[in-house]
């Protein structure tokens, strides 16, 4: 269960920050302080950029730790370090430019983030004595496991949560949170996940403007034939990287494709995801149709989500995911 996302840079993903701002706008201080973990942190960017928000936020050092861990060495040395091309600025710093100094070709995080943040070379499993958390980013990182190995990592995560804290994940990870104790809540900026009872999560709130429905990319799915590599999702029975694999149906389906559409959508560019998701064959991979509907989601297309969720539910009628997402949707719905 080894932690390497694909790709980090600064304030990757911008919805969860602008989230984590909001929960943080809420907190109250207390005796202990607002705590994050940057789980599988890779070079250290997220982190970085979680510190930033918080003091922006928060204000107060003392009331501020944020732990990145993952198992590469090379890694953390290399957050720790924390000297940062232009590449790692791609996404832009979300006007918390003040936070971060250096040369054109170099830029580095400031003493405050420095006081606020550390690093470890450690394992989800081993951070028992580190919690609880009140938030944990943990994105892009489980999204080639397959979908057992995912659950093990969510309970792991749920145990160094408070109760109430919060869980930022990406579409690729969601299709596969199934335990009880998380509520899907869809906030005005993205998707996050809070531990506790039903009906005790943040508030519903539908975006401002929502974006319309891409006609000339459904128009292309509904040519689209149909294919199946069941409920297990992603890389289940693949052997490579270009592996193929074969369906109940004796149908064949690429497992880089599934792949490449969770690495945009985790990446925010949820636009290209669904474009692409829409080339393939969905309306037949309960995996697809689920993932399409949870870009649908962060997109703000809320009535094709539900349908897309709804091929998903018939597809894979013992899924009980798909119910949920089905659930979320019209609680969406139904706040506005």
């Amino acid at each position: 269960m080894a932690p390497i996302p694909c790709e980090t840079y600064l304030f990757r993903h911008p919805s969860h920050f602008k989230l984590l701002e909001s929960i943080a706008s809420e907190w109250t201080f207390r005796s202990q302080p607002f705590r994050v973990l940057s789980a599988g942190c890779s070079t250290g960017e997220e982190a970085w950029s979680i510190s930033a928000v918080l003091l922006s936020v928060i204000k107060v050092q003392s009331m501020i730790e944020v732990l990145g861990v993952d198992l590469e060495p090379e890694r953390i040395d290399a957050a720790v370090r924390a000297q940062y091309s232009r590449w790692s600025l791609r996404g832009g710093l979300m006007g918390y430019s003040k936070w971060f100094v250096g040369e054109d070709s170099t830029l580095s995080p400031v003493d405050e983030l420095r006081n606020v943040t550390r690093f470890e070379v450690a394992n989800i499993a081993d951070l028992r004595a580190e919690g609880p958390f009140d938030v944990i980013f943990f994105r892009n990182v489980g999204m080639y496991w397959q979908p057992e190995v995912c659950r093990t990592v969510f309970q792991l995560l749920d145990d160094h949560l408070v109760d109430g804290g919060h869980i930022m994940l990406g579409p690729g990870e969601a299709q596969h949170l199934q335990t009880g104790r998380f509520e899907m809540s869809y906030l005005s900026d993205g998707l996050v996940y809070r531990k506790g009872l039903p009906g005790t999560g943040p508030e519903l709130t539908r975006p401002a403007a929502s974006k319309p429905a891409m006609a000339s990319a459904v128009a292309m799915a509904s040519r689209a034939g149909s294919e199946d590599d069941g409920p297990a999702g992603i890389g289940a029975d693949s052997t490579g990287p270009g592996a193929i694999n074969t369906n109940s149906r004796g149908m064949r389906t690429g497992v880089n494709a599934l792949a490449e559409i969770r690495a945009l959508a985790d990446s925010g560019q949820y636009d290209q995801a669904f474009q692409k998701i829409c080339l393939e064959n969905w309306q037949s991979d309960p995996s697809l149709a689920r993932l399409k509907g949870i870009v649908e989601i962060n997109i703000g297309n809320f009535d094709q989500a539900r349908e897309s969720l709804r091929v998903a539910q018939y597809l894979a009628p013992n899924d009980p995911d798909n119910v949920r997402w089905i659930d979320l949707v019209n609680k969406i719905n139904e706040s506005t």
